[in-house]
Formats: C-alpha cells, sequence, structure tokens
C-alpha cells in the first residue's frame, strides 16, 4: 500500500534525525566529562587507580548511552521496510494521537478492514501536518547547535593535557615527571640557618649524589614533587 510505504519513509526520517541529534549528544558528553577528569587528574593528582575506576565507569555510560540511544534508532531506519501495521502504529502514537494504532485491533471482517484502511488513509494525509510537528519538536537548529557547541569544546580543548592523562590512563603509570624535567634550573636557599632547600627541574638523584660525595654532615634528606613541575628537597643538617 502506498501509503503504508510513506509512512514508513516518514519514520525513518524521525529515526535518522533523532540517531544523529542523540549521537552528537553523547559525543558532547563523553567529551567534556573526558576534559574534566584530565583537568583534576592533573591539576589535583588524585589516586592513579580512582581516576582510572572514574574513567572505566564513564566509559560504560557512554558506551550504554550510545547504544540505547543513536545505535538503537540507526537499527530501526535500517529495518523500517519490515513494520507491519501493527508497528506502524505504535511508532505513530506521539503523532496521531494513537488514532491509527486503536484500530490494528479490529478483527479481520470486511467493515473493521474498511474502517482501518479509511484511518490509513487520513492518516497519510496528516504526513505534511507530522513533519511540522517533528520540526517543532526536534529541529534541524537545535542539532546544529548541539554540533557547534561539540566543535567549540573540541577545538578549545587542553590537548597536552588530555595527551597526558591518556598516557597515564592506558599505561596505568605517571608519566609528567620525566616529560617536564629537561630545564636545568634550580634555585638554593637556606632554611632556619642549619637546613638546606632546594627547588629544580633537574633529576633530584644528582644533588643527592653531589652531597655524598662532599661528605657533607646531612642527617636526612626529604623530597617533594610540587606543583607537579618542580621538585622540593629538603636536607636536614
Amino acid at each position: 500500500m502506498t501509503e503504508l510505504q510513506e509512512l514508513r519513509r516518514f519514520l525513518r526520517v524521525v529515526y535518522l534525525r533523532k540517531s544523529l541529534y542523540y549521537s552528537i549528544l553523547v559525543l558532547l558528553f563523553s567529551f567534556i566529562t573526558t576534559v574534566s577528569l584530565a583537568v583534576v587528574n592533573h591539576y589535583y593528582i588524585p589516586e592513579l587507580a580512582t581516576v582510572r575506576k572514574i574513567a572505566g565507569i564513564l566509559l560504560f555510560i557512554a558506551s550504554s548511552a550510545f547504544l540505547f540511544w543513536p545505535i538503537r534508532y540507526i537499527i530501526k531506519a535500517i529495518t523500517f521496510n519490515f513494520y507491519s501495521l501493527n508497528k506502524l502504529g505504535r511508532e505513530l502514537k506521539q503523532f496521531d494521537e494513537g488514532r491509527l494504532n486503536e484500530t490494528t485491533g479490529l478483527s479481520k471482517k470486511e467493515l473493521d478492514h474498511w474502517a482501518q484502511n479509511v484511518v490509513l488513509k487520513k492518516t497519510h494525509l496528516r504526513i505534511p501536518e507530522f513533519k511540522n510537528h517533528l520540526n517543532t519538536k526536534l529541529p534541524v537548529s537545535l542539532i546544529t547547535g548541539v554540533f557547534i557547541i561539540l566543535l567549540i569544546t573540541l577545538i578549545s580543548s587542553p590537548k597536552s593535557i588530555l595527551n597526558e592523562s591518556k598516557d597515564e590512563l592506558i599505561k596505568g603509570t605517571f608519566t609528567r615527571e620525566t616529560q617536564e624535567l629537561g630545564i636545568k634550573d634550580t634555585i638554593r636557599a637556606a632554611f632556619n640557618w642549619s637546613n638546606y632547600v632546594m627547588v629544580t627541574n633537574s633529576d633530584p638523584s644528582v644533588f643527592i649524589s653531589f652531597i655524598r660525595v662532599l661528605n657533607y654532615p646531612v642527617s636526612s634528606i626529604n623530597i617533594y614533587i610540587h606543583f607537579k613541575k618542580y621538585i622540593v628537597i629538603y636536607i636536614a643538617c
């Protein structure tokens, strides 16, 4: 039937638009949460195991959302040609107030069959109205706006922080110290007359070896990573 096929085609448009909208929405959510996690990991240095667990939970949520919305609607858009009148009536409920769905419960008698065809033809004539309703409920401008927000988020994202966190999450070890210790710059200052503090970007083992060679009377050496960039060496004499 031509009316049935036209209604199926309209449903395909609905499914494709919903799939595109939810795909962009899930990607936007995933990227914003990824950037947020990377920033927290960079500036607050939580336990790596905790960060990896949170990343795993977020990945599971994003994957589940992608399967439940975009993939589900894509599958529906592919299989729309096989929809029976019953299935078509259920799917069009939000557009025709359930009128076509009500006729699917009629018997196979001639009068009921005639009534069903009448409702089908009337529903088919309302396709332009259905399209206007779809454009109001899920307009192209809304999809475009969400897509632009996604692009802006991608362009303005801190690439170095993302790459740093990506390496740490995949490898399971901190890598930032070795990446940022290339500058040979050291600040030395006396502390409480008898102690000594050094702030450096260099390998702390060099200074510890230097102290041992000179046989300085050092009672303890404490090393701290400060601001994730500078190494603070506190020497108690």
